[in-house]
């Protein structure tokens, strides 16, 4: 039974991403975000370790991960592009 470290490890960076969010710019949605997504991918790390062809946490969570952030991210863009369109 071979340990998902690499799982494990990204479970980790997402909490602490959160954590270093709200202690840097008082964000209690980046505290939340952070433990909530951390705790998922720990959990589907968790299961990949017990059993390597269980993802149906991981995988389900990556992808919409990937999607709120890059939603995010395009929100922000849009944001910025309209913001120097009224400049």
């Amino acid at each position: 039974m071979a340990i998902d470290w690499i799982g494990f490890a990204y479970a980790a960076l997402l909490a602490v991403g959160g954590v270093v969010g709200y202690t840097r710019k008082g964000s209690k949605i980046s505290l939340a975000a952070g433990l909530t997504f951390g705790s998922v991918a720990g959990y589907g790390a968790y299961c990949i370790t017990r059993d390597p062809r269980n993802v149906k946490i991981s995988l389900p969570f990556t992808q919409s991960l990937q999607v709120c952030v890059t939603t995010w991210q395009c929100l922000l863009l849009l944001d910025g592009y309209l913001t120097l369109q009224i400049l």
